[in-house]
């Protein structure tokens, strides 16, 4: 049990860190906003973008399924990170 939590807060923090440093702000020239790592789940275009949007609605895009993806991409970071970690620390106490 105490592994799970440990993988799920390292994940969570992974995410969140990932998210954070890789966001991508262009709209001050007229560009868009991404947000996500490795996938970007959530792009939001300024209003000088061509073709320009038609309503509203089309100017943020949402993609659940890159927003899953990205989840779960940092779920298998924080495993293989608490793998190497206690790889390493195995080799420690036998020595």
């Amino acid at each position: 049990m105490k592994k799970y939590l440990l993988t799920f807060v390292l994940a969570v923090v992974i995410f969140a860190a990932l998210t954070y440093f890789t966001v991508d702000d262009k709209r001050p020239v007229d560009g868009p906003y991404y947000v996500g790592f490795p996938l970007a789940f959530y792009i939001k275009y300024s209003e000088m973008t061509s073709p320009s949007p038609t309503s509203s609605a089309d100017m943020s895009i949402t993609k659940y399924w890159f927003l899953i993806l990205d989840i779960l991409f940092a779920i298998l970071l924080s495993a293989i990170a608490l793998k190497i970690f206690r790889f390493g620390q195995g080799k420690k106490s036998r020595k």
